[in-house]
């Protein structure tokens, strides 16, 4: 049972002639049912780009798992400019903010991940649909200084213009909203594959929403937040204007 366990748990992969021992096991005849997991197994294959970087966290690769597999990614970032679109100067100088007691090669081994990470998700030819929501304080935190932050405020703008995501800001102006407790990303996927998980990070840890009264009420904020943005246009003209003011 100790297998079962693990392979239920995805602790450990899994090859078609297992699946198909599974499945009988559990009594699932029905060939087109069968053809789904089959199809799961084979997706499961091609996913893990991230083997390459070696051993990373079970967490981050659940993680990463996740994002991989996602048609469409919905994210809400208060502070920083969420992983997905960091230049690589911003993500250095990000990581060694978060640890400044690492050396410089562990460093570099983060910002190689973190730009690996960037061009299989978004250079994909079936890259997900992404829609980001950004707090305004982040055009003005200068993570790096001002030129490093003027590149990757240009670097943005060149994804919303050639379509790799969707951009809103919510604006000083907007007072106290629904996002002021942190990050929220809402992954969903293929209908027969997953239903959508929400995404949470603190300090605290991370936790993924599943049930549906938690999924909703992260759906909901998700939903406030974005009523509260700026239109897309008018982001864009924030962001180029702040852009052109470094």
């Amino acid at each position: 049972m100790g297998k079962i366990t693990n392979i239920e748990t995805g602790q450990v992969g899994v090859v078609k002639s297992v699946v198909k021992d599974l499945l009988d096991l559990y009594g699932i005849n029905d060939p087109d049912e069968r053809e789904r997991y089959f199809e799961l197994q084979r997706l499961g294959k091609s996913r893990g780009w991230w083997a390459s970087h070696g051993q990373l966290p079970t967490t981050f690769q659940d993680f990463l798992g996740v994002e991989s597999a996602a048609t469409i990614i919905e994210g809400f970032e208060l502070s920083i400019v969420p992983g997905l679109l960091q230049t690589e100067d911003y993500a250095r100088a990000h990581e060694q903010a978060l640890a400044p007691g690492q050396s410089n090669d562990w460093i570099e081994r983060q910002v190689e991940l973190r730009m690996d990470r960037r061009k299989h998700v978004l250079e994909a030819d079936d890259r997900p649909r992404l829609w980001v929501i950004l707090d305004e304080s982040i055009l003005h935190r200068l993570v790096g200084g001002r030129e490093v932050m003027k590149e990757q405020l240009t670097y943005m703008l060149d994804q919303i213009e050639t379509k790799i995501c969707e951009f809103q800001i919510v604006p000083f102006s907007a007072g106290d909203y629904a996002g002021t407790l942190g990050k929220l990303d809402i992954y969903s996927f293929d209908e027969e594959l997953h239903t959508p998980i929400a995404f949470v990070e603190s300090q605290a840890g991370s936790l993924y929403m599943e049930k549906p009264e938690e999924l909703r009420r992260c759906i909901d904020a998700y939903t406030y937040i974005r009523s509260t943005a700026l239109s897309p246009e008018e982001s864009v003209k924030l962001l180029k204007q702040r852009a052109q003011n470094l």
